[in-house]
This record gives C-alpha cells, sequence and structure tokens, in this order.
C-alpha cells in the first residue's frame, strides 16, 4: 500500500511538472502576440501620418499650381495692355462712381456675358481701341460702348461694356463691374471710387 501510494505521488508530481511545462509555453505565446500587436499598432499609426502627409503635400502641390496658373493668366494679359491701340477719341460724356471687380472663376461664370460672347480671358480685342478690359454696366450703355477709366489700383485703363449685373448702373451702388483675371484679384482691389470717359457708344 505503502508502494502505490509512493507511486501515485511520483506520477502526480510528474504530473503537475508536465502541467507547468505546457502552460510556460503558453504564457510565452502570449508576451510574443502582445510584443506582435503593439509593433502592429505603431506600423498602423506611422502609415496613417505618413498619407497624412502626403495628402497635405498633393494639396499644397495643387494650389500652388493654381497660384501660378493666376499669375501666368496675370502675366499674359499685362502683356496684351501694351497691344492696346492708342486712339484718340472725343469724350462724349465723362463723370464719376465706384467700381466694383468680379473674376473669371466666379461662381458661376462661364466666361460667356451678356453680349452674346465668350471671353478667355478679362480682354476684349476690340476693331478700333484694340485689347479692352470687359465691363459690366447699366442699360444706359448699350453692349460695345467704349469708357476710359482713372482712379482704379490697375491704373487708368480702356474698357468696353460687355455685361450686365445686379445693382449696376446709374444711381445704384456700382457705376460699373470690371472683369479680372480672379476672384482672388477681385477681392483684392476691392471698391474703387473712379472718374469716367465714354469716347464711344455701341460698336
Amino acid at each position: 500500500m505503502k508502494k502505490y501510494t509512493y507511486y501515485m505521488l511520483i506520477i502526480s508530481l510528474i504530473m503537475i511538472g508536465s502541467g507547468l511545462f505546457l502552460i510556460t509555453p503558453d504564457y510565452n505565446m502570449k508576451k510574443v502576440n502582445t510584443s506582435l500587436t503593439t509593433k502592429s499598432l505603431k506600423s498602423n499609426t506611422v502609415n496613417t501620418v505618413s498619407i497624412k502627409k502626403e495628402i497635405e503635400k498633393r494639396r499644397l502641390a495643387k494650389k500652388r499650381a493654381e497660384q501660378k496658373k493666376i499669375q501666368a493668366r496675370i502675366a499674359s494679359e499685362s502683356n496684351l495692355k501694351l497691344e492696346s491701340k492708342k486712339v484718340n477719341a472725343k469724350t462724349l460724356r465723362s463723370g464719376s462712381g465706384r467700381v466694383s471687380y468680379y473674376g473669371l472663376n466666379c461662381a458661376g461664370c462661364s466666361g460667356r456675358v451678356g453680349a452674346g460672347k465668350t471671353l478667355k480671358g478679362s480682354y476684349y480685342n476690340d476693331p478700333k481701341f484694340g485689347y479692352v478690359r470687359a465691363l459690366a454696366a447699366g442699360r444706359e450703355f448699350s453692349y460695345g460702348t467704349i469708357i476710359r477709366i482713372s482712379g482704379t489700383p490697375l491704373g487708368t485703363f480702356t474698357g468696353v461694356v460687355l455685361d450686365r449685373g445686379g445693382n449696376i448702373g446709374s444711381g445704384r451702388r456700382f457705376m460699373f463691374d470690371v472683369l479680372v483675371g480672379s476672384e482672388a484679384e477681385a477681392y483684392k482691389y476691392g471698391v474703387s471710387s473712379i472718374k469716367y470717359e465714354v469716347l464711344r457708344y455701341g460698336y
């Protein structure tokens, strides 16, 4: 009986020892799995940051490209000014008022103006006066009317009435609305108090 008890004790110890041995690898696996999870989280965090940086990089690149496009258009239009013709025209009417500015890329703008023409820039090539700025004016000025405007941030320039607009005309908030290269440019100029001379009525 004693011998049997002795054998049972030895077997129990062996089983306990085996159990501990079996548990130990499982414990180690948990440590390994925890380590792998931590590494995965760190890797995901790094990937997220990289994606955000790439998105921001592309956004800035797109913004710079748009700014360059606007600058190129403004530079191109500055060259067109040199091609304006100097015409000695008699002043048919003069006055003063305020002008506002609107851009080619304004909301709802397609480049097509009230006179039925489609503009690709803020200038129009008039047969007699050459390249002149496009203007929006009240109905007292028929389409094709040539007007010289002074006192603006753009200096003195000649424009042609090609469009209409709300709150524009004699007795209204603005006498004229001047088309410029972009809405950003229009915002920069704001509102100007000007003097104007009518050089031709209609085409």
